[in-house]
């Protein structure tokens, strides 16, 4: 009994070490080789995967879009089958009292398809941008950082 409890102790000791040690498990270290980012590098990644990029941003109005595609349809349909229902109702199936209504639901249908599919070449070319960015940037190699100037302090004395 004393000796399972020592280990348990010393397994946890150990576990506890490694893991407030912050060299043991430094993001750096998870990286593979070559794939640290500098501060310019870090922005164009971040431009894809970060909650509030471009990236972001343009996944969520492709959601929106798609869940407007989906109530607009409705609207559409339910517009139709009250028109129909409505001119039978009346004796007059064949009016189409609402049709006006019919037809720009359907105009916006086209412009939200518009929307999706310029949403969606947007968001595949900035996936490739900032690929091709990290690529050329990776060849080119990071330019040096630039020295700031230092300003001298006067002595007051």
């Amino acid at each position: 009994m004393r000796k399972s409890q020592n280990l348990v102790v010393f397994s946890l000791v150990i576990a506890g070490f490694f893991l407030a040690n912050p060299l043991a498990q430094s993001a750096k270290q998870s990286q593979l080789p070559g794939e640290s980012f500098d501060r310019a590098q870090n922005l164009i990644v971040n431009l894809n995967k970060v909650q509030g990029s471009s990236g972001y941003y343009l996944l969520e109005g492709l959601r929106f879009c798609e869940t407007m595609d989906h109530d607009l349809l409705k609207a559409l349909r339910q517009v139709q089958e009250v028109d129909k229902k409505y001119g039978s109702l009346r004796n007059s199936p064949d009016s189409r009292h609402l049709q006006e209504t019919a037809i720009k639901i359907d105009r916006a249908i086209q412009a939200n398809s518009q929307l999706n599919s310029d949403l969606r070449d947007a968001y595949s070319e900035l996936k490739a941008q900032i690929k091709e960015t990290l690529a050329v940037d990776e060849l080119k190699g990071a330019p040096q950082q630039q020295k700031q100037p230092q300003f001298k302090q006067k002595d007051k004395g």
